[in-house]
């Protein structure tokens, strides 16, 4: 055997255990816990190169990836060099952050339990890196909204109680920051889009979500004005919904603590 390729011949045995039915790649790390790191990180590269190769596709290597469900620093041994092992085997997707899936556990997580804002960041901080950026808040804004939402298409009804109750979490990552204040409400004109506008409820969002600063008024007007051409869809009917809304909005005295009447 030509010792210097052991971890070739190694991944050729391993790599066929993972696929669809087989093993998850998630197993990896217990795999090769047994392992000295550096033969451990190894012996990890060489799989992931094996199963490139032999899927003939690195999109289902993504997939496979995608289903696993882990980070890539929890199969790795601890300390290992996640941004170097990445550049070895050639495989962004391993540091690649599943947002559509981060968004269906945490809508599932919300509507499963009552939490405290403290629970929820904690739960949110476990599953994410720390970056927000423009997916991270679309997909908070998503979760969030939808877990107080009950009902389908036209029949859905806000949880106006549910909302409230989490737009603590919802200030502490928006944070007063122009950008993502857009980005929530294009978030939450995508879910009314979705569900065809049912009566009151973007309204009733809209409303939440003024009174709990969640979204500035500025953050509203901007809404109102911007043409982003990948967001029209839903938009015109959107605002057509909230005309009384945007009437008190520009009527309301800013350092007004008066309440928006539905």
């Amino acid at each position: 055997m030509d010792i210097p390729k052991i971890w070739e011949y190694l991944a050729e045995l391993v790599a066929p255990l993972f696929g669809e039915g087989g093993l998850n790649l998630a197993f990896l790390g217990p795999l090769s816990s047994s392992l000295q790191s550096p033969m451990a990180v190894t012996f990890i590269a060489a799989v992931f190169k094996e199963l490139v190769k032999s899927k003939g596709d690195v999109t289902i290597v993504e997939r496979l990836w995608n289903t696993a469900n882990v980070q890539l620093d929890s199969i790795l041994p601890k300390g290992a060099d996640i941004d170097s092992f990445v550049k070895d085997v050639n495989l962004e997707f391993l540091t690649k952050f599943d947002y559509s899936l981060f968004k269906s556990n945490l809508e599932q997580y919300l509507r499963g339990t009552q939490c405290s804002t403290e629970e929820i960041c904690n739960w949110i901080k476990q599953q994410t890196k720390g970056e927000i950026n423009v997916a991270f808040i679309r997909a908070l804004a998503t979760a969030v909204t939808e877990s107080a939402i009950d009902g389908n298409g036209t029949d859905s009804k806000l949880n106006g109680p549910a909302l409230k109750s989490r737009t603590e979490v919802l200030r502490k990552y928006v944070d007063n920051v122009a950008e993502r204040e857009l980005q929530f409400l294009f978030a939450v004109q995508s879910i009314v889009t979705q569900r065809q506008h049912p009566k009151g409820l973007i309204q009733g969002i809209f409303e939440i979500l003024y009174d709990s600063n969640v979204v500035s008024e500025e953050g509203f007007e901007t809404w109102v004005n911007i043409d982003e051409p990948s967001e029209r869809e839903g938009k015109a009917l959107s605002l057509k919904s909230i005309t009384s809304f945007l009437t008190w909005l520009k009527e309301a005295d800013p350092e007004s603590d008066q309440e928006i009447e539905g």
